[in-house]
């Protein structure tokens, strides 16, 4: 409550910390009993990779920015020494190619 509170404080809408928050809770629920500095890069990785197989890549780097936001306050509060989380990229999607016109296709 203390990182979604301090979220609230930068000008985090309403809307986006109750996003970010069902994310954090659904894919980070088997971590509630255990300490952050506790977490590893590996199971942070496991999240993305397994328990969101089949997720759209534009999901999985949500969550995964979700987690960085809690780690990252939890380095600069001095909770942990290191972020854990890991800087993968995902493809989010292909450009689209333009198509013919109308009036190229009229021809």
């Amino acid at each position: 409550e203390e990182f979604f509170e301090n979220r609230r404080l930068q000008g985090v809408s309403a809307t986006t910390l109750k996003g970010e928050k069902a994310c954090i809770e659904r894919y980070t629920q088997s971590w509630s009993d255990r300490t952050c500095d506790s977490i590893t890069r590996g199971e942070i990785l496991a999240v993305v990779n397994l328990d969101m197989t089949g997720k759209a890549e534009a999901h999985k780097k949500y969550v995964l920015k979700a987690i960085r936001y809690v780690f990252t306050y939890a380095l600069n509060q001095g909770y942990i020494t290191n972020n854990p989380t890991p800087m993968l990229k995902f493809r989010t999607g292909e450009k689209i190619k333009p198509v013919l016109t109308l009036e190229q296709a009229g021809r």
